[in-house]
């Protein structure tokens, strides 16, 4: 009986150690993994120049799967990103349709998303990321919490010489949909924004509480209404 057990245990290593050293590619291929670009090196560490999820380019991502999830046909691992349109890390792990994000940190270029901002702008700045975990469909986002930090109002208020200030706020995941409530205040006055996004489509609301009434009459030329709440904007589109 001990030989056998010695004989399990040396099979079970050099399984290990096999697929370990399994290309990369080869292992994004068996796991259907929705990334694309040009795969390098291995399953232990590996890394993926010019990768693109969805059509959005992340740049490099650095690799370093879990072997024995494989065998089953699931990714687990730790990834890098850097590029243009950021950097930051996370541990994933994807299974069939469902892809499992924990300890993401991350900072976006939000100019890499080719977005206008309120006032017909490319959008500027940056957005910090981060969540405990996140648990994401094809059918969308299910469960977890988003933590947002952004100064893409102080990009755009510079360009009109004024300062701006950072929206901050959490967001939840519940059947499909990301609900992000953001709100911040400065010397320029306060605001507050929320968005939603669902497969394929976005709702966003901006309102603004200017303290120079001036600024809140130069923003209607923009398309804000006034209300009670200051001055608002709603934009909604699809992807």
């Amino acid at each position: 009986m001990r030989w056998l057990l010695i004989l399990l245990c040396a099979v079970l290593a050099a399984l290990i150690v096999g697929i370990a050293l399994l290309p990369l590619s080869l292992a994004l291929a068996v796991a259907n993994a929705p990334v694309e670009g040009d795969p390098d090196g291995t399953v232990w560490n590996g890394r993926i120049e010019n990768a693109r999820v969805q059509g959005l380019t992340l740049g490099t991502l650095g690799i370093r799967l879990h072997a024995l999830p494989l065998l089953s046909g699931a990714v687990r691992g730790d990834v890098t990103a850097g590029g243009p349109l950021g950097t930051g890390g996370a541990r994933l792990s994807r299974e069939g349709d469902t892809t499992v994000v924990t300890k993401l940190d991350a900072s976006v270029e939000l100019s890499a998303l080719a977005f206008r901002d309120a006032f017909g702008q490319p959008l500027t700045g940056t957005a910090a990321l981060r969540s405990e975990e996140l648990v994401l469909s094809d059918g969308g986002c299910r469960s977890g919490e988003l933590t947002v930090s952004t100064d893409l109002l102080r990009a755009a208020a510079r360009a009109y010489g004024g300062t701006g200030f950072d929206l901050d706020g959490t967001g939840q995941c519940r059947d499909g949909v990301l609900t992000l409530p953001l709100s911040g205040s400065g010397a320029d006055g306060e605001g507050s924004a929320y968005l939603r996004l669902s497969p394929g489509r976005y709702v966003t609301e901006l309102t603004l509480r200017p303290t120079d009434p001036a600024v809140g009459h130069a923003l209607t030329a923009y398309g804000f209404t006034r209300g009670q709440g200051g001055y608002t904007l709603v934009t909604r589109g699809s992807f």
